[in-house]
């Protein structure tokens, strides 16, 4: 493992936002100290090019780095993760093309809400304090926990009923 890593976030705007993600991310690795520069307005690929070691970016972007990678002959030279988890970044972490992602089990936190409207309409007392912890997941870690709480099933789709009302 590193002692020491250069980080650099590339942005077409200002980059706070890309910053404020990644330094998110490296707080999950306290032994390695990183060297971090901004890189904000990138407007080419020549200036994107900059000694790049990792793309870090959202689930479609990650999903759409492992083809774009492997078809620029990259994979040995950059790393792709992703800020969250979904079902083609899980499929690109189990065959080792994307490095890590975070989850905060959104699926898990979905069964928590209703668990707490049910208690409400029960009368019972909430639950206070109650969600799960935001997590780094890698290949080698993503046995830990259930996939179920990361990803809804194979299929699902969202049905909404929503009945507009006026005031």
């Amino acid at each position: 493992m590193w002692k020491s890593k250069d980080v650099y976030y590339l942005s077409g705007n200002t980059g706070i936002l890309a910053k404020d993600m990644g330094k998110a991310l490296l707080c999950q690795f306290p032994e390695i100290s990183f060297n971090e520069e901004l890189i904000p307005f990138i407007r080419s690929e020549s200036q994107a090019r900059r000694a790049l070691d990792y793309l870090v970016g959202n689930a479609p972007m990650a999903e759409a780095a492992i083809a774009e990678v492997r078809r620029r002959q990259r994979e040995d030279m950059l790393g792709i993760v992703a800020s969250y988890v979904t079902p083609g970044v899980y499929s690109g972490m189990m065959r080792g093309r994307i490095l890590a992602s975070v989850t905060d089990f959104p699926v898990l936190q979905g069964r928590m809400a209703i668990r707490q409207g049910l208690r409400a309409l029960e009368g019972k007392p909430l639950e206070p304090y109650l969600g799960p912890s935001v997590e780094l997941v890698e290949p080698a870690t993503l046995g830990r926990y259930p996939m179920d709480w990361m990803l809804p099933p194979a299929g699902f789709v969202p049905a909404y009923d929503v009945a507009p009302t006026r005031p």
